[in-house]
């Protein structure tokens, strides 16, 4: 097992800061947190939350009871949801890109099958569990008015399921890798569902050409121009010179750019830079997954995700922070729908889809994983709170829906301590 970045374990610990602040200040005073983080700093028709849903939650305590016509409002949560978060859905996106496309990346060859495979059923099963369970025990009006709420489960949160297996497993256990192939592929799917479902009524898809406009002009003149006349000299000079004269400037004014055509578009705005991945020249090969061998590369992609490592962290910690709040009280049965989709669903699906891999498929398990270790692990990536918050902020415009549906992607991190007990009761130790 390659070694991992330490930022991984750095994002979860600022993650968990900025979540147990806020929700410690949400049981003390849910009021004050609640006039924070919808506190209105821009009245604009461009980003932030929807100005209805505003006017009909936040209005009264701001003392504002019409808008004209405004249709969005900008707060300090949506500020932090929709423009740094990007920072942080561009560092993962790099990893998916590299993954895909590079020499020896993670996502290519045989290797990946078996982790494809228990994706899909990772992601399938919590959404049916889901599903199955609202019908049964809201019926068929109550199913339907959290029905939005089946994609919250969908997602392994890879920072926090790293963690927690590398406690459990030992940081050199090959379960590592096959837990961060299932997790980056998890918020591949999961990030194109959220595009999918940003969805307002006042969407307008057309804007998306001036995204592709935007990665498109910087590809073709900063990347696919220099190389082209560097053809033959390995040397590379117009490339060199480029990067000494422009640095990171092309792609910084292309992605926000892109940001801007994303927000004007209706699709999440936290997802606007990652168009402009492609267009920035990369490493001939893959090191891995998050691998700290990159913190040596210094070709344009690289440097871009070493600049904003830190901005992404302050992200974390801030999303945390306006997103966590909510009221322990306040949970209700979606709370509990959620959580059965990260605590049953989640394992079921992975450990469902793996035997079908291997029992009809004839794939194999990576060396060095039994049985035992292959069901602490799909326990372990019952952990999910980053993207299922953002997807749980998409799909639910109104506070009581929204915040349960967050209660329950924070009750996900019980798995944490059933896998630990799963992993004893099995005879598993950490490896050294």
């Amino acid at each position: 097992m390659y070694r991992v970045w330490n930022h991984v374990p750095t994002y979860l610990g600022l993650l968990l800061v900025g979540t147990a602040v806020a929700l410690t200040w949400a049981q003390l005073d849910a009021g004050s947190y609640d006039r924070v983080t919808a506190y209105p700093l821009l009245f604009n028709g461009l980003v932030g939350q929807d100005a209805t849903v505003w006017l009909q939650t936040s209005g009264a305590a701001f003392g504002v009871i019409e808008l004209g016509d405004v249709t969005r409002v900008l707060t300090p949560r949506s500020l932090v949801n929709d423009a740094l978060m990007a920072l942080f859905f561009f560092i993962a996106g790099k990893e998916v890109w590299e993954a895909s496309v590079l020499d020896h990346g993670a996502l290519r060859g045989g290797g990946a099958h078996l982790p494809l495979v228990m994706t899909l059923g990772g992601m399938a099963v919590p959404a049916l569990v889901f599903l199955g369970l609202s019908w049964l025990l809201l019926g068929p009006i109550g199913a339907a008015a959290v029905a939005p709420g089946w994609v919250v489960p969908i997602s392994t949160d890879l920072a926090l399921s790293f963690v927690v297996a590398r406690a459990i497993f030992g940081a050199g256990h090959p379960a590592l890798r096959l837990l961060l192939l299932i997790a980056l592929m998890d918020d591949a799917v999961a990030m194109a569902v959220l595009a999918a479902v940003s969805n307002p009524p006042e969407m307008a898809p057309g804007w998306l050409l001036l995204s592709v406009a935007a990665a498109g002009t910087a590809w073709l003149t900063c990347n696919w121009l220099p190389r082209r006349l560097d053809r033959g000299n390995d040397l590379q000079p117009a490339a060199n010179a480029l990067r000494r004269r422009l640095g990171l400037w092309p792609y910084a004014l292309a992605g926000l750019v892109s940001w801007f055509a994303f927000a004007r578009a209706g699709v999440a705005p936290a997802l606007g830079l990652l168009p402009i991945i492609p267009a920035l020249p990369h490493a001939d090969r893959a090191f891995g997954i998050y691998a700290s061998a990159e913190k040596y590369l210094h070709d344009p992609l690289n440097e871009a995700a070493h600049r904003l490592m830190r901005p992404a962290q302050a992200a974390l910690l801030a999303f945390g922070l306006v997103n966590m709040g909510v009221v322990l009280s306040d949970a209700t049965a979606l709370s509990g729908l959620v959580l059965a989709g990260f605590v049953l669903g989640k394992p079921l699906g992975l450990g469902l889809a793996c035997l079908l891999a291997l029992g009809v498929l004839r794939m194999r398990l990576p060396g060095g994983i039994d049985r035992r270790t292959l069901a602490v692990l799909c326990v372990v990536a019952g952990c999910g709170i980053t993207l299922p918050v953002a997807l749980s902020d998409a799909v639910f415009a109104g506070p009581t829906l929204r915040d349960a549906a967050v209660l329950g992607a924070l009750g996900s991190l019980v798995t944490a301590p059933l896998a630990w007990v799963l992993a004893r009761a099995l005879g598993l130790a950490p490896q050294r």
